[in-house]
């Protein structure tokens, strides 16, 4: 599954970087990675199956594309709470990308080889002031999560 994790977050940063950004604050981590797992599956889910259905040759490469951008929302969201920085730019700049081809890929401009399309995409609602976007399904999920 593609599910940013603490346990793959950790392998992949320099000793100490977690604790320098979030002072041992694991539920404020878990909150950043909980958010960065929504962020990209939001744009994902309007194009394609959910959860995931992958072309069992593809599975495992698509899941680590998948990973790597929410890992990207992750470094931006812990870099942007500290920093405003040369390295800050660059991640900056990655994480424009990732939402760049993301809305690419909503759009069909892109896609992810491997990944099952739904057979009618998703209409999208968007609120009164056109910042979120939302859909039939989202609205009800998040529904059924508030009460």
């Amino acid at each position: 599954m593609s599910v940013l994790t603490l346990e793959y977050i950790t392998k992949r940063m320099k000793n100490n970087q977690l604790d320098i950004f979030f002072s041992n604050d694991t539920s404020l981590i878990q909150e950043y990675i909980a958010e960065s797992n929504y962020e990209v599956d939001f744009y994902l889910i309007q194009r394609y199956k959910y959860p995931f259905e992958y072309n069992s040759n593809f599975q495992s490469m698509v899941e680590n594309v998948i990973i790597q951008m929410k890992m990207t929302v992750f470094l931006y969201r812990m870099y942007a709470r500290k920093y405003d920085d040369e390295a800050m730019k660059e991640i900056l700049q990655n994480y424009r990308n990732v939402m760049l081809k993301l809305k690419m890929i909503v759009s069909m401009n892109e896609n992810i080889t491997g990944l099952i399309e739904m057979e009618q995409p998703i209409e999208p609602i968007r609120s009164e002031y056109r910042k979120k976007i939302f859909d039939k399904c989202t609205l009800k999920r998040y529904d059924n999560r508030t009460s």
